[in-house]
């Protein structure tokens, strides 16, 4: 009786670089994954925060780290696949700068880091979560992406710099928001309440009495 030859020969073994059954058919190692011995085992991929784009890779040094502030997942096979970290922002695939003071991001990728809101700061640079602070009373910053309390301005009525404001005394006003002093009620006019925001607030004094 005649014996059919095999349909393939388990003593061919897939090279280094390549992977599939014994005997069978060899596909080479895709981008982001190596295989440095031969035989039927599977290619192994690039650890996380690492890439690489070669194919049929036999040496794990073919896997590059990712620019800084980036992060990959595990067989990643191209440099776009790092992606800025939280808390840094940039193009994937380039380096990734820490958002400045009064910003921050909470996920990955390129999107631009978020700056706190109009009336907060930050001074953490770096900041993975939205750690910005409200202004102290009678404070308020007036644009978004205020990165220190000097940016904290007393409001009307108020004097004082870096958040700390105290109102304005009898017989005097403040009718804008930062650090000027406050102002003195005209002649024969006063005041007996705290942090007036206007001059009209001022009142006439009595008859037969000035101020």
């Amino acid at each position: 009786d005649s014996v059919a030859p095999p349909s393939s020969s388990p003593a061919c073994l897939c090279d280094e670089g390549y992977t599939g059954a014994n005997g069978g058919t060899c596909t080479a190692c895709t981008a982001g994954s190596y295989k440095a011995n031969n035989g039927s085992a599977s290619c192994d991929s690039c650890a996380a925060d690492k890439y690489s784009f070669d194919v049929a890779a036999t040496d794990p040094g073919v896997c590059l780290d990712c620019p800084s502030g980036s992060v990959s997942a595990s067989g990643s096979g191209d440099l776009s696949l790092c992606l800025c970290n939280v808390g840094f922002s940039g193009d994937n695939g380039g380096p990734c700068s820490a958002c400045l003071a009064g910003t921050f991001k909470d996920a990955t990728g390129s999107a631009p880091c978020t700056e706190c809101v109009a009336g907060k700061y930050s001074t953490a640079v770096g900041a993975v979560a939205d750690v910005c602070v409200t202004c102290p009373t009678n404070s308020r910053s007036l644009t978004a992406g205020a990165g220190s309390i000097d940016a904290c301005v007393c409001n009307m009525g108020y004097t004082g710099s870096s958040g700390s404001c105290t109102a304005c005394g009898y017989g005097t006003y403040k009718s804008t928001v930062g650090p000027s002093a406050c102002t003195p009620c005209p002649a024969n006019k006063w005041s007996t309440v705290f942090a007036l925001e206007s001059e009209g607030s001022c009142q006439n004094c009595d008859a037969n009495a000035q101020s």
